[in-house]
């Protein structure tokens, strides 16, 4: 399978093609200045002493019209750059070498492809130096490590470490940076007796910020007599040349609060070389536990574990506190109730090493992975290494067990990490140097991008299977068995895989461009690259195919049987059909059987109703609501007799009046006539209603009376 080498495609575009005419000039040393931040590629150009960025986004390979951007400082550093940092914001950049600091606002972006100021080619961005005096006027300070403190709210506090084992903090928001707070963590050279502190690696040479402490975890650093009182620090893990570990608790809101240092942490366990007297970067994995890795120069990495030290332990080594002044304060070292256990040692490769006296050592520098904690990225003189740790998902899984489950999750610790070569640049101790310029990870999509000095830029997908199949999720049936928990199995893609996974790597090679190796050098690169391919590679393809072919006969067995399965269900199915048919018809015959003892029940019931000697239910209502309607017609037949009375005693009272009226020749106007009229008529009608009424309620009893008699002809 052919792999890509330039995945984004970015050694054709223009940034990098006038960026190789500078790096091939450059002194062949491991430099890093390369960094992607918010999709962003920064690259510090030598020899304009400016910085150059493009957004990966639109750096296509088919797309090399898109242009990138320069951003050029105020004040430009006149010191080398050997390294640049971005803070997490993307507010600002450091640039730093050897013999100077200097700080970049970026400005903003906008626009539709997100280029800064809106897109413009070359874009002046403020610049300070710190401390320029200072380093300028003392050429023996180096300046060892420059990183951004992650505690910062504004995240504008930039940590220092120089040669003379000083801590500078910078707070470099605003127009001038200012220096917050210096501290020493070891003895403070004179300018004559730096060399040889640096010999007896009596020097800091690299630090990294441990996982923040909070509470309970805050008192393992402190004291009772500790002037911190911030809630949340990030511990500072400082290394020496010697191999010591110093654990350093420093304030970012209280300065006048001295810094808590313990060390040097205890290592367990012990060796009489300390793990190495030429120790020369120290990363901090943010897992849990934290993982801490310490390379050395001659090519080996040891992985430890931060746990918490046992109390007893601590109380016996208390009154053995070291300490040392400098200059107007006095630092005291504590015992530190922390721990690093050293639970596995890689040794790298550095370079194709042909003949086992072509033994090499140089600086290693280590580079985490932003896109998961179980990597990091090795980059020294011979190429680059990528680590993958496997023992992070042991963890993982420990630390997400229940405290039931938990004496079953124990991290083994059993499998080893996986170390691959990506990048080889050097093949023999008689080859020229090609030190990496430069190695960052971009998130979107997860690509590792590394300049090497021929300005020649590799971009490796992090997804590849091919490259990193370590990356894959490990299936632990024997862990899941002892934990109880519900089996899953493994898919048979999964399992292909696994099968494919290569312990070693062919690196890429990517000599420098004078190197011209001999045919028995060149001879040997090919065997061992025949090797690894055959070992690695063929062998494991065979057993693929293999398990392919023997998964295709499975398979095939399963079809034929699953074939007869449904042969014999389709015929066990036509019977239960006809089954269902008989069925059916039985049912129609019985529901019609039914429904006739149904009706000849009814009239049964019908019929012993009618015979009984006593009324039914039915009839004792029906006499109940005659009784209703005889008393009701009782009431009528009194109210229609006293209206027939008073009818009788009005007609009377009117001749009467009649009678009256005549004698007394009384005239009544038209008005009076009407509304007597009006009155007698009222009256009319009020007569005919009642009337009609009671005519209709004796039709009702009549009605009621013949209905009763019918009945009772029918009983008889």
């Amino acid at each position: 399978m052919e792999i890509s080498t330039d995945h984004l495609g970015l050694s054709e575009h223009n940034l990098f093609r006038n960026l190789s005419k500078q790096v091939s000039q450059l002194s062949p040393k491991t430099r890093n200045v390369l960094e992607c931040k918010a999709d962003v590629l920064f690259v510090w150009s030598f020899e304009d002493s400016c910085l150059l960025t493009l957004n990966i986004k639109t750096s296509n390979i088919n797309q090399t019209d898109v242009k990138y951007q320069t951003l050029v400082p105020t004040d430009p550093p006149s010191f080398d750059i050997e390294r640049l940092t971005v803070n997490e914001t993307c507010t600002q950049v450091a640039v730093f070498g050897p013999h100077g600091i200097s700080v970049l606002d970026i400005p903003q972006r906008w626009g539709k492809l997100g280029m800064f100021q809106g897109g413009n080619a070359a874009v002046t961005c403020k610049s300070r130096l710190l401390d320029e005096r200072h380093f300028t006027c003392n050429p023996h300070i180096v300046v060892k490590q420059v990183r951004w403190h992650p505690g910062s709210a504004t995240d504008t506090h930039l940590l220092v470490l120089s040669s003379e084992n000083t801590f500078h903090l910078y707070q470099t928001a605003g127009d001038r940076p200012s220096l917050l707070n210096t501290w020493t963590v070891g003895r403070r050279p004179s300018s004559a007796r730096v060399h040889i502190l640096i010999g007896l690696g009596d020097t800091a040479v690299d630090f990294d910020f441990a996982p923040p402490v909070t509470g309970d975890s805050l008192a393992l650093y402190t004291s009772k007599q500790s002037s911190l009182t911030d809630s949340i620090m990030w511990p500072i893990l400082v290394l020496h040349g010697n191999g010591n570990i110093y654990s350093v608790l420093m304030s970012l809101s209280d300065k006048a609060s001295r810094p808590v240092i313990h060390g040097p942490l205890r290592m367990y366990p012990p060796a009489e070389d300390n793990y190495g007297a030429d120790a020369c970067s120290i990363l901090c994995l943010q897992s849990v536990p934290p993982i801490v890795v310490v390379a050395t120069c001659s090519g080996t990495l040891y992985h430890c574990l931060l746990l918490n030290t046992p109390e007893e332990e601590t109380e016996e080594e208390t009154n053995r506190n070291d300490s040392w002044n400098s200059l107007n304060s006095v630092y005291i070292l504590r015992v530190s109730r922390v721990t690093l256990f050293v639970f596995e040692s890689v040794e790298l490769e550095l370079g194709l090493g042909l003949k086992d006296e072509d033994l090499y050592t140089c600086p290693i520098l280590l580079h985490r992975d932003c896109t998961t904690v179980s990597r990091y990225f090795c980059t020294h003189d011979t190429g680059v290494h990528a680590m993958s740790l496997a023992v992070v998902s042991e963890l993982e899984r420990f630390a997400e067990s229940k405290d039931e489950d938990m004496d079953l999750s124990i991290p083994a610790l059993e499998e080893h990490s996986t170390c691959q070569y990506l990048v080889c640049t050097r093949t023999s101790s008689s080859s020229p140097l090609a030190p990496v310029q430069g190695l960052t990870v971009a998130t979107s999509p997860p690509v590792l991008v590394c300049l090497l000095c021929t300005g020649e830029v590799v971009s490796l997908s992090l997804t590849s299977v091919a490259l990193f199949p370590h990356a894959l999720p490990v299936f632990d049936e024997n862990r899941q068995e002892e934990a109880g928990v519900t089996l899953k199995k493994e898919a048979f893609d999964e399992h292909v895989l696994r099968l494919l996974q290569h312990e070693t790597l062919q690196p890429i090679l990517k000599l420098a461009p004078s190197a011209d190796p001999p045919a028995q050098e060149c001879l040997e690169l090919v065997s061992r690259a025949t090797n690894v391919l055959r070992e690695e590679y063929i062998q494991r393809h065979v057993r693929v195919r293999d398990e392919i072919e023997g998964k295709v006969r499975t398979l095939r067995r399963l079809k034929a049987h699953q074939l007869q399965e449904v042969r014999s269900l389709e015929e066990e199915q036509h019977h239960l059909k006809l089954a269902a048919e008989d069925l059916a018809e039985k049912y129609e015959d019985i529901k019609d059987k039914q429904e006739e003892l149904t009706r000849r029940v009814e009239l049964v019931l019908r019929a012993v109703c009618m015979r009984q000697p006593g009324a039914s239910a039915a009839e004792k209502k029906f006499g109940s609501h005659l009784q209703t309607v005889n008393s009701k017609l009782r009431e009528y037949r009194s109210s229609l007799e006293q209206i027939r009375i008073k009818q009788s005693y009005q007609h009377a009272e009117m001749e009467k009046w009649l009678e009256q009226q005549k004698k007394q020749h009384i005239h009544l106007t038209n008005s009076q006539q009407n509304i007597i009229k009006d009155n007698l008529a009222h009256m009319s009608r009020s007569i005919r209603k009642i009337t009609s009424c009671v005519e209709g309620a004796l039709k009702v009893i009549q009605a009621d009376k013949n209905s009763i008699s019918s009945v009772a002809t029918l009983g008889r």
